[in-house]
């Protein structure tokens, strides 16, 4: 398998959910893999640049959104669903917190 990227787009109130994502990514690929997950830059990091890295360098790239009430609410998660999408990344939606997987909006 190629260098395999993952991004994990997720709104705060989900950290914990996200971080249980990374951390089951983690052991089920192995090392020699990258695993995004915006809530473990370093305060004062240029976030922005950071995830725009992350989502141009080469290799495969998987996004899995954390899709709560509360995350697809936020601009900045579609934000981050968009910049992957236009990447050519393959898009997850990973349903939470009572979110059911009906629910989801175009173009999830």
């Amino acid at each position: 398998m190629r260098n395999l990227r993952v991004f994990i787009s997720h709104y705060n109130g989900d950290n914990d959910i996200a971080n249980k994502i990374k951390n089951a990514v983690s052991i089920a690929f192995g090392q020699g893999h990258q695993i995004f997950l915006s809530s473990d830059l370093p305060a004062g990091d240029d976030w922005f640049k950071s995830i725009t890295e992350f989502l141009n360098e080469e290799g495969d790239l998987i996004t899995i959104v954390v899709t709560s009430k509360a995350s697809l609410d936020r601009s900045w998660v579609w934000f981050e669903v968009g910049a992957s999408w236009r990447t050519g990344a393959y898009v997850i939606p990973l349903c939470c917190k009572g979110f059911d997987v009906k629910s989801l909006p175009d173009p999830l």
